[in-house]
């Protein structure tokens, strides 16, 4: 994911603090939180917030928060693994980081985690804003157990979308999913919300065969009653009809035929 000053093809430069609210497996080596193509000032080695010596010095002097308590070390302090409310502020006229990517590293290595939010200033907060900002992102991710959410989703046919943790569709988004499935196409290890207002498009470069098929499984699924404010659509619903339910972990999709069709010759 780039990032850039709003002049369409440059970085942020000299980020002094940042908000990242982030989850994976922290000691999984050289996956970096932010990163420019221009620079390595955010490397990371394999467990704590930057490297020791390939990163920028004001990075690895500035202070480093886990859900608003302050590490000990940028550059030894251990991240636990799972969802985390990361914070940094530069030291006292400290340069800090330029920044054009996310969960990058020049392009060099790309990927290993999924983010919430991530907020940037150029300028180096103030104590009481530091502390405001982490308090509410650590109250609405944190606190609350609110979980990541999609707006879009799309997921080819024979494959499927796997996520550890809990999940939100949220209101209004749009899922697109590829027929056959085999097996679900999305399987949630947590708990999965169902929003409303949700487009699940189906397609399918064959005519799908009448039947029940599960296309998301997970631990526990809330808002089942949202399902019938969703819009069904696709080529591999034309002719059919369709609908949804959630029956215990798993939300099905019944396909069947609407009619019968005579062929002439």
């Amino acid at each position: 994911l780039r990032i850039d000053d709003g002049s369409g093809g440059g970085y942020v430069a000299g980020v002094k603090t940042a908000f990242i609210v982030v989850s994976g497996d922290f000691e999984n080596c050289y996956e970096h939180f932010l990163g420019s193509t221009g620079s390595w000032h955010w490397n990371r080695d394999c467990s704590s917030f930057v490297d020791d010596a390939w990163s920028h010095e004001s990075l690895r002097q500035a202070t480093w928060y886990i859900d608003g308590e302050a590490a000990a070390s940028a550059v030894s302090t251990p991240i636990p693994s799972g969802l985390q409310v990361i914070a940094m502020r530069v030291a006292e006229g400290g340069y800090g980081g330029d920044v054009n990517l996310i969960c990058a590293d020049r392009e060099i290595r790309l990927g290993g985690f999924k983010y919430g939010e991530v907020i940037l200033f150029t300028e180096r907060l103030g104590d009481a804003q530091l502390e405001a900002v982490n308090e509410y992102l650590c109250g609405k991710w944190k606190s609350s157990g609110t979980p990541f959410g999609y707006d879009s989703l799309s997921v080819a046919s024979g494959s499927s979308f796997v996520y550890g943790e809990d999940l939100k569709v949220n209101d209004g988004a749009t899922l697109g999913f590829g027929y056959p499935f085999d097996g679900p196409a999305m399987e949630v290890a947590g708990m999965l919300v169902l929003g409303s207002g949700v487009t699940l498009e189906v397609d399918a470069a064959s005519m799908p065969l009448d039947g029940e098929y599960a296309i998301a499984s997970a631990q526990t699924i809330e808002g089942a009653e949202n399902l019938s404010t969703w819009t069904l659509s696709g080529n591999a619903l034309e002719g059919k009809k369709a609908s949804l339910a959630v029956v215990g972990g798993e939300l099905r999709l019944a396909i069947s035929s609407a009619g019968t069709i005579v062929i002439i010759r």
